[in-house]
């Protein structure tokens, strides 16, 4: 059984020029996809933006979706402590940055460190979602797209398996994924070195070195590499890794009895396309927002259109050799959504 998904595509902007919608583009989104819940308690997850670079989610972006779906007393708008990004990596540096994308001002929608006050899993419970949302029983998550080592890309479905979890149950789902050091390639020039949170890198002899004993599998050192040299240990390690990730989000959006609404914003996706395994000058300056009740459809629609743009392949995007057919399998195998879609055109507000 197919999904809808509705399907807002913005003019095209000059390449390296994002090029985002506007409120009320995002209002009319929601209204096609008709799940506003008047005064129901939503939990809006958004993506703070790494330090120094432009907001990820506009605070006006937020402020239209909680408009549209009539958030009531006790909502808010959150995101989960990093486990790979410095700067984002503790509570304060998450919501100090929070702050300076704006997000602390969006009227009506409070921002929260979610998992601020982490509290341990129960036996038998790993996929609990961030303390932050306890109260609300709505969900909606407002989602930009980007590049992912492990995955392809980072869509709904990784933003409820992971992005919602407290930093240990991150941990937890990253174990598996062991990076290595493709020695011919690395320059030796220490920007996995200086992204790692968790000392796991030295370089020795001029190459990078990576200790397996203290690395988590965050696979930040292997965005940063400009010589694409460094790469999964095993194949089936980032098989494990997506199927984890898929029965983590299942259990997340069961966390949320209420109405669910997602939203992948293909916004700004040039800036990648200059990153390691570049085979081709890509055209995706034409933003597009794809939106509905069904995060595996939503996402199948954002895999679908990066292919079409990539010539068949996400990595003449970013240079990864992965992409989310996995999770994507493992997601609709457990009754998360379907990757059969029907789109529905939306037209800008």
């Amino acid at each position: 059984m197919s999904s809808r998904v509705h399907v807002l595509e913005l003019a095209p902007g000059q390449p390296g020029l994002a090029v985002g919608p506007g409120p009320a583009d995002l209002a009319a989104v929601v209204r096609a996809v008709g799940h506003a819940a008047p005064e129901a308690a939503w939990a809006v997850k958004v993506k703070v933006s790494p330090p120094g670079s432009p907001a990820w989610v506009e605070p006006s972006w937020a402020g239209a979706v909680r408009k549209a779906l009539g958030c009531g007393p006790g909502s808010r708008c959150l995101d989960t402590v990093s486990i790979g990004t410095r700067g984002l990596d503790t509570p304060e540096a998450m919501a100090a940055q929070a702050a300076a994308d704006g997000l602390d001002r969006v009227p009506g929608l409070p921002f929260r460190v979610a998992d601020a006050e982490e509290f341990p899993a129960r036996e038998g419970e790993p996929g609990r979602p961030a303390s932050g949302t306890a109260g609300c029983r709505a969900l909606a998550v407002l989602n930009p797209v980007r590049p992912h080592p492990h995955l392809g890309f980072r869509g709904a479905v990784a933003e409820l398996g992971v992005g919602m979890m407290p930093v240990a149950a991150k941990l937890a789902l990253h174990r598996d994924i062991r990076p290595a050091v493709d020695t011919p390639l690395c320059a030796g020039c220490g920007s996995c070195l200086d992204v790692c949170l968790y000392d796991a890198i030295a370089i020795r002899a001029g190459r990078a070195f990576i200790d397996h004993v203290r690395c988590t599998g965050c696979g930040e050192c292997m965005t940063v590499c400009f010589m694409a040299g460094i790469g999964s240990e095993e194949q089936a390690g980032l098989e494990r890794f997506q199927r984890a990730v898929a029965a983590s989000a299942r259990k997340m959006v069961d966390a949320f009895p209420g109405p669910r609404l997602f939203i992948n914003l293909l916004v700004g996706l040039d800036r990648y396309t200059a990153g390691p395994g570049r085979r081709m000058a890509l055209e995706l300056h034409r933003s597009l927002v794809l939106a509905g009740t069904d995060p595996v459809a939503v996402d199948q629609a954002a895999w679908d259109h990066l292919r079409r743009a990539c010539a068949g392949s996400m990595r003449n995007w970013h240079g990864y050799p992965t992409d989310p057919g996995v999770m994507l399998n493992a997601a609709e195998e457990a009754g998360l959504g379907s990757r059969a879609y029907e789109p529905r055109p939306v037209r800008a507000g």
